[in-house]
């Protein structure tokens, strides 16, 4: 499903060639997207059903996303019910599902964060070399239709296979996948990138046992010095 790759775009950058790092407390001006807010609402059709919501701020300073979904086949439905909020490099999961809240220093945004100014990546550079990484394609480019505006989209095929993602200024408009048969579409209802983002949305709900893996890091064997 590419329910999974939308998540992680939506919440983990992941470049080549961090080596070259600015020195603590130094801050370059990468930005995830290229707008400086935004808020999409999409829906799911075929063998998933449910909706899926994102906002950014800051260019991709902060973003949450909300997954509400099931994935049906003639045996069993899979549920996904996640909110997931990044500030900085840091993100915190609520999966109501597993009835577990996961918070997680994210290590290659923080290093794209630290990028020297010479090697900063544009956001529409950082996802396609992210997207390129997992063996998708740049294909051409189609007209996404929401909110009475129209979306210059980029299309990215998986391989040869018959899944696609759609992205613009690095945000995924929607994506169309066929997984044997089983057909899932992601498409985009509505987008606003007028409106200011509630700072309520950044914060992310509480109350469920919290699995820290930063902590489960630094605790395992041979993390210490």
């Amino acid at each position: 499903m590419l329910l999974g790759v939308f998540v992680c775009v939506a919440v983990i950058l992941a470049v080549a060639g961090c080596s070259r790092q600015l020195p603590p407390g130094q801050h370059n001006n990468f930005h995830a997207y290229g707008v400086q807010h935004a808020s999409l609402h999409l829906e799911y059709f075929g063998d998933t059903r449910g909706t899926e919501d994102f906002f950014e701020d800051s260019a991709g300073l902060r973003e949450a996303h909300g997954v509400h979904s099931e994935f049906v086949t003639d045996e069993k439905f899979q549920p996904t019910s996640t909110y997931t909020v990044r500030i900085g490099s840091n993100i915190t999961i609520v999966d109501s599902v597993r009835v577990v809240e996961v918070r997680l220093t994210d290590k290659t945004a923080d290093s794209l964060f630290h990028l020297p100014a010479d090697n900063v990546p544009t956001p529409e550079e950082q996802f396609k070399n992210f997207i390129g990484k997992r063996g998708f394609i740049l294909r051409g480019d189609t007209s996404i239709q929401a909110s009475g505006m129209s979306l210059k989209a980029h299309v990215y095929q998986s391989g040869e296979q018959p899944s696609y993602l759609f992205e613009y200024k690095g945000l995924i408009l929607g994506s169309s996948n066929n997984n044997e048969g089983h057909i899932t579409e992601l498409r985009l209802m509505s987008i606003d990138t007028i409106s200011p983002i509630d700072p309520a949305r950044f914060v992310s709900p509480h109350g469920l046992p919290v699995m820290d893996m930063n902590k489960a890091v630094r605790n395992a064997p041979g993390s210490q010095p």
